[in-house]
């Protein structure tokens, strides 16, 4: 003979405080995680028996009936009874994206402002506008190196002329500023001329950084120098100083080994020099026979490293 269980008297609610705490700790998440009467999913004793769930917030009659806990899982999956589970979701993830978006735009704020070269359109026409990285070499020091150990024999510049150039020029070209040819300048004739006497104080610079060790001023003022340049090939290849650059910029990456660079400014210099011959200033032989200088160390350097591939 089978006797019929009561369920209620098989499986009685447990008496400890613990358990009815948890209980109403359960049914407390669920009806703030979830307004209104019903679950979106089976609570998980349900789910495990493959019982039919009424998913009641305050606990399930199956549950109820055995006096056990009704616990819900939060659910995973997109369905129909998930409608407020998907509005969550969106809503933190409308969050997220928010939050991602503000930290982006920060990060790139902070890129920009610490970024060494702002490149712009100055009121000089100048390539750009750099600021954030000081000199380590004090403008008359730049012309003492440059005299005494860069030029040798051939200066492509007087002395008193770097200067005045310095003296009276330079701290607007640093600042940005618009600046205007003195009145009666003897020294520079044209503001074409000015500029390119700017990429020429760069070059200088640029070997001073060199030969002094500055490595890490080096980089970026070699950057600077090439845009200045770069900006100058529009409208004034014709100038000395222009092609004097250029064969600074030829020096210093042949000191460096770079012989792409090398290469791309010994073109230029080779341009200026072959169109240039019927317009000749009075250091137009100073910079052919040092360019003839360089060029040879540098056709040497490439020499030996042809035989070192080959070999």
């Amino acid at each position: 003979m089978f006797h019929q269980v009561d369920p209620s008297s098989s499986s009685s609610p447990p008496d400890n405080s613990e358990s009815n705490d948890k209980q109403q700790e359960h049914q407390q998440m669920n009806q703030l995680t979830f307004s209104g009467d019903c679950h979106p999913i089976a609570c998980i004793r349900c789910r495990k028996l493959h019982k039919k769930c009424d998913k009641k917030l305050s606990g399930c009659s199956k549950c109820l009936a055995v006096g056990s806990e009704c616990v819900y899982n939060t659910p995973q999956k997109r369905g129909k009874g998930s409608e407020l589970y998907s509005l969550k979701s969106k809503d933190k993830s409308k969050s997220s994206s928010s939050s991602s978006d503000d930290t982006i735009k920060k990060k790139t704020s902070d890129d920009q402002s610490s970024t060494d070269i702002t490149m712009t359109n100055n009121a000089n026409g100048s390539a750009g506008i750099f600021t954030t990285k000081p000199s380590p070499i004090t403008p008359m020091r730049v012309i003492e190196l440059y005299f005494t150990f860069i030029c040798g024999i051939h200066p492509l510049i007087e002395r008193a002329k770097l200067v005045h150039f310095v003296n009276n020029y330079l701290h607007c070209f640093e600042r940005g500023e618009d600046v205007e040819l003195l009145h009666n300048d003897g020294w520079i004739k044209s503001k074409g001329e000015l500029r390119c006497i700017y990429a020429f104080y760069l070059g200088i610079l640029t070997l001073s950084s060199q030969l002094l060790g500055e490595l890490d001023y080096v980089d970026y003022i070699l950057r600077r120098a090439e845009c200045e340049i770069a900006a100058l090939s529009v409208d004034h290849i014709t100038q000395f100083y222009w092609g004097a650059s250029c064969h600074l910029m030829f020096m210093t990456c042949v000191a460096e080994g770079n012989q792409i660079k090398a290469s791309y400014y010994h073109t230029l210099i080779n341009f200026y020099l072959d169109n240039e011959k019927t317009l000749r200033n009075r250091f137009y032989a100073s910079l052919v026979h040092h360019k003839t200088l360089v060029s040879a160390r540098f056709m040497k350097e490439l020499n030996n490293m042809e035989n070192l591939l080959d070999n």
